[in-house]
């Protein structure tokens, strides 16, 4: 008889499992193991329902075993209440004890049966309140310990409140052990099938994150033109259609307007008083938001068709701009695997706009660092230059009328030259007019030498950048020689560009170069300090301005990137 009761427990619980691994692949039950904790009440009932159908299934096919229905009831009862709550396992409970009052009202273990199922139900919803709705998975151990406890108070139910205690304790010792340890196993089965759904999220999860990053590789040259070239976004949807199988419609829109769209938008219009509904929340909640349903008079209500809509704000410095949105069918929706999926595609489309204007705003920043320098000729080198050209117009009109020239072209390349990268040859050739006037001014005293390698001469460099080291090793370094000596040098390497900027001075004073190294200003190095700041901008790895110096003069260096 022990062996036909194993026999029977066994049926039943393969036949739930057989059950519970068809809906494991069903979208609504994915979303019921994975937010165990927000679920609505429709979806807590339809839980309840299935599992009540479990307790159904199980009573049918149960067997009589002198007056007592061997079954594995306790199965559906206690996993309802465990994995949906209260509503879950108290309406599949009911559904248990009117089927199983129904078949059989005047059976000899009927009571018992129906107030242990209640107990089941009850007792799983408890342990969902207190366990399971905070995220927590029930581990083999901890689900074959519950179910056995539970059964085990079936049995003492059915010992005392059935029929003569002797008789009892001949059928509770025949379906004791098969119910307690067969259902405790089964409970133990069921979830590892249902909770299966956990590795295929995990699966599904990988396979959109690495689609997220294809999308956002092959969408990155469009990104960073995106601020000047608003309809880059139609050619970023168009990727996301191709890319990603389970998109049936996307576009990118805010209230007003879209930016870009599938064809499933091409009929979709609106006015400004009533927005889609779910952009709105979009934008205003700053978050992704999935949607199954919208009401009759929201403009996307015909995408809910079959279909669920999902939104993600798509932001620049943290301040959403456009939502990005995605149409998936009801029977492909993932909602973990999709809403990461849309969340992080979102994300790295931001950020990359939001370097993308960081970037401009550099450029916009260098150009009017540019400017200022610009803007702050030195009117003595001015006076200067013109009492030396004047000493020259009796006496030497030819030298006058060179210097001339050589006044002017500096006056043009710093006045009117507003591009923050010229090539080298030009920036030497500027350097070459103010060292030109400078030469006449001080005569012998200053001798200029020149060493540019060929290949350096083509590559970009900030405009400006030289005149400033030039300046300093004439002005605080050759001069304070009676006999000065400047030597301009630039040696090309295979990946940079190194100009050195050699005088014969007294050195530059140590304070300067700790400035430099702190990037704190210091009154007489304002102009090495300036170039020092304008490379770390313009090239975040450089190491700025290298000084060596010492008795025999001074060297300043730097090192141009070959673009």
């Amino acid at each position: 008889m022990q062996g036909s009761a194993f026999y029977n427990v066994i049926i039943n619980i393969s036949l739930l499992v057989t059950l519970a691994t068809l809906l494991v692949s069903t979208p609504f039950f994915q979303k019921i193991l994975l937010h165990p904790g927000t679920l609505r009440i429709r979806e807590q009932v339809a839980l309840g329902a299935v599992f009540g159908v479990f307790c159904v299934m199980s009573n049918l096919v149960g067997i009589q075993v002198e007056g007592a229905l061997l079954n594995a009831r306790v199965i559906g009862a206690l996993a309802a209440g465990l994995l949906g709550g209260p509503i879950s396992g108290i309406l599949a409970a009911v559904i248990g004890v009117c089927h199983r009052y129904f078949i059989d009202p005047h059976g000899l273990t009927t009571f018992a049966c129906c107030l242990s199922t209640m107990i089941q139900g009850v007792g799983g919803a408890v342990i969902w309140k207190i366990y399971y709705q905070k995220n927590r998975r029930y581990s083999g151990a901890f689900l074959f310990t519950v179910t056995a406890v539970f059964e085990t108070v079936h049995m003492i139910l059915t010992l005392f409140l059935s029929g003569p205690v002797g008789q009892m304790v001949d059928i509770v010792r025949i379906i004791a052990v098969p119910m307690i340890s067969l259902n405790a196993a089964g409970m133990v089965i069921l979830f590892r099938v249902i909770t299966s759904v956990y590795k295929m999220q995990d699966r599904n999860i990988a396979q959109k994150l690495f689609l997220t990053f294809r999308i956002a590789d092959r969408a990155l040259p469009y990104l960073r033109k995106i601020e000047k070239e608003p309809e880059n976004f139609q050619k970023i949807v168009d990727i996301l259609m191709e890319e990603n199988g389970d998109c049936i419609g996307a576009a990118v829109l805010n209230l007003n307007q879209y930016y870009g769209k599938s064809s499933m938008f091409r009929r979709i219009t609106w006015n400004e008083e009533h927005p889609p509904v779910i952009v709105k929340s979009v934008l205003e909640q700053d978050r992704v938001l999935s949607w199954e349903y919208a009401g009759y008079k929201d403009p996307f209500e015909p995408l809910f068709r079959r279909n669920v809509v999902l939104g993600a704000p798509l932001k620049i410095n943290e301040k959403p701009i456009a939502c990005l949105v995605m149409v998936v069918r009801k029977r492909d929706f993932s909602s973990e695997a999709d809403s990461s999926f849309v969340e992080g595609l979102a994300t790295l489309c931001s950020t990359q706009m939001g370097l993308a204007q960081l970037e401009e705003q550099k450029k916009l920043l260098r150009k009017a660092e540019l400017q200022a320098l610009q803007s702050q000729i030195n009117p003595h080198f001015l006076f200067n230059a013109l009492n030396t050209i004047s000493c020259f117009c009796r006496e030497k009109p030819e030298r006058a009328r060179e210097l001339l020239l050589a006044l002017s072209t500096y006056f043009r390349n710093s006045l009117k030259n507003t591009d923050y990268m010229v090539t080298l040859r030009e920036e030497i050739q500027h350097v070459g007019a103010y060292l030109e006037l400078e030469k006449a001014r001080f005569e012998e005293r200053l001798q200029v030498e020149y060493n540019i390698a060929k290949e350096a001469e083509g590559v970009l460099v900030p405009n400006l950048i030289l005149q400033p080291l030039v300046e300093n090793a004439v002005k605080h370094g050759a001069m304070k020689q009676p006999q000065g000596i400047v030597r301009i040098e630039a040696e090309y390497k295979k990946d940079r560009v190194i100009v050195r900027v050699r005088d014969n001075g007294n050195g530059i004073p140590k304070e300067v170069s700790e400035g430099l190294k702190s990037h704190q200003k210091v009154s007489e190095g304002i102009g090495l300090w300036n170039v020092n700041e304008r490379l770390h901008s313009i090239y975040p790895e450089s190491e700025g301005v290298q000084i060596d110096t010492g008795a025999w003069g001074s060297e300043v260096s730097m090192e141009i990137p070959v673009a």
